[in-house]
């Protein structure tokens, strides 16, 4: 009786211990898409960024200064043929962590997102005849940029993805503006005229 005692618990020793190999052998797959994981910076960003909503003239000031990146996440497309000076375009689908750091490399600089809900639809009627004389608008420039729901608005999962990327210093543009006619200054390229040099700024009005 003791040797048949032995021999059932050595077996039932061997089956834990290969049931214990097997599972310390088999790692915890991660998620490929973690919304939950998204949700939950959704709402951390939501406290902060309704705290950090500027103003197009505060935007402008924000924008001269040092250790600011303005980050423009519309496609290249719409990125070249209307812009606010000087920004940096990365477009949202190519965000990454490594493609984020080659742009801005240090976590704590302050950002400033604007998408293309931000940007006046169409010109004014005072504006309509010129041409040329002035920025395009986003409805002189072709289907990709047209406007978006709010609720999917570009700079929405912009901030939030910025965050999941470790940056926080993340300041939004607030307001809608006329590329003719504000302290921002834009530069830009018609989209029937190759021949016009994207160096030539055509600087805004700045209102008195």
């Amino acid at each position: 009786m003791p040797s048949i005692r032995y021999s059932v618990a050595s077996s039932l020793l061997a089956i834990l211990l290969a049931c214990s190999m097997g599972s310390a052998q088999t790692p915890v797959r991660k998620p490929i898409c973690d919304s939950e994981g998204f949700l939950d910076f959704a709402q951390k960003a939501e406290q902060l960024r309704v705290k950090r909503l500027l103003s197009e003239a505060d935007f402008a000031k924000a924008a001269r200064e040092e250790n600011t990146v303005v980050l423009d996440a519309r496609g290249d497309g719409s990125f070249e043929s209307l812009r606010v000076k000087g920004s940096k375009n990365l477009p949202y689908t190519s965000f990454s962590e490594k493609t984020l750091e080659e742009i801005i490399p240090n976590r704590s600089t302050r950002i400033l997102i604007y998408c293309r809900n931000n940007i006046l639809s169409s010109a004014p009627e005072s504006e309509k005849s010129l041409k040329k004389d002035r920025h395009p608008y986003p409805d002189e420039l072709g289907r990709d940029n047209v406007i978006k729901a709010p609720k999917v608005a570009l700079n929405v999962p912009t901030y939030i993805t910025l965050m999941v990327y470790g940056y926080e210093n993340i300041w939004q543009l607030d307001a809608v503006v006329d590329p003719n006619n504000t302290p921002l200054e834009f530069e830009s390229k018609w989209p029937d005229d190759p021949e016009l040099d994207l160096e030539s700024i055509i600087k805004s009005e700045v209102p008195k």
